[in-house]
């Protein structure tokens, strides 16, 4: 059974005027909470073993989804009560993880193919695959550079220089090899997935590849991205 990891945790301040005090990932989308698209997605590529990494008003998510049965999934809740980032967040969960998952934001709304998404992170073998897609703002984007094997050169952070680079930006979406996350040392300074962690990744030679991909994926942590 394939399993996947949904970051959950937020509090989705920037919404409050449309949110109330909802968690950030139980914001309606189209009448039902944006986490239940994102389960509903999961389910629908065969990845039914699901990990909510949850922290702010967790009770409100817990009492939603129960234990998953009712959306065809096995859910299951880990509590983070330290603010530590992204990254922090995944390390601390990482020992009650399957050997390969798949990390999903909980304020993002998308339509892939998760299966075949996955499928490239196993033919390709490597440590890590990045969910990557064009968009018309690579200017403050977290950038990608990948080679002709679609193998991960280099990660440039927003805010980065003028300088040209492929519009490739990491969308949010992850496969990642446990082992290959266990063999890091983590630090309190690693706080976040993009920014912080995939590069320390390639600069211990860990492998990573992009998987290319024009799918829609957007987040909705403003109430003008939430509208749109």
């Amino acid at each position: 059974m394939k399993q996947a990891v949904i970051l959950a945790g937020g509090k989705g301040t920037r919404l409050r005027l449309v949110s109330g005090d909802l968690p950030k990932s139980m914001v309606s989308v189209n009448g039902k909470p944006l986490l239940e698209h994102v389960i509903d997605q999961c389910v629908r590529s065969g990845i039914t073993s699901i990990k909510l990494l949850v922290s702010y008003k967790k009770k409100i998510i817990e009492e939603w989804f129960g234990d998953g049965t009712k959306f065809g999934a096995v859910v299951e809740y880990i509590y983070d009560e330290t603010p530590r980032g992204t990254s922090g967040a995944l390390f601390a969960a990482l020992p009650l993880l399957d050997k390969q998952f798949l990390v999903i934001y909980g304020d993002t709304y998308f339509d892939i193919n998760l299966k075949a998404f996955w499928e490239f992170h196993e033919n390709h073998g490597g440590d890590a695959s990045i969910f990557l897609h064009p968009n018309d703002h690579p200017h403050d984007s977290d950038l990608v550079e990948v080679d002709l094997e679609c193998k991960v050169k280099s990660v440039h952070g927003y805010p980065h220089n003028n300088e040209w680079k492929q519009n490739l930006v990491n969308a949010g979406l992850y496969v990642f090899k446990k082992k290959a996350l266990q063999k890091i040392e983590y630090l309190p300074k690693i706080q976040d997935i993009a920014k912080d962690l995939f590069p320390l990744m390639l600069e211990n030679q860990t492998k990573i590849y992009g998987y290319l991909s024009t799918e829609y994926i957007k987040d909705m942590g403003t109430p003008k991205r939430l509208a749109k």
